[in-house]
């Protein structure tokens, strides 16, 4: 996941309950379960900072 706070999430029942969600920015999908009992705690999302703009990548 690229780090971004635009994230949407779901709820799916399916031989149990999965939780599904997707990054709005760079559209990574994802899926944890399937789950019988209480929800796990929801993960904590923390924005990763931006590289500053004048880094570049350096083939070796």
């Amino acid at each position: 996941m690229c780090g971004s706070p635009d994230i949407s999430a779901d709820e799916a029942m399916h031989r149990g309950l999965w939780l599904l969600g997707e990054c709005g920015r760079c559209g990574y999908r994802w899926t944890a379960g399937p789950f019988d009992g209480p929800l796990p705690a929801p993960a904590s999302v923390r924005p990763v900072a931006a590289a500053p703009e004048t880094a570049h990548i350096v083939a070796a």
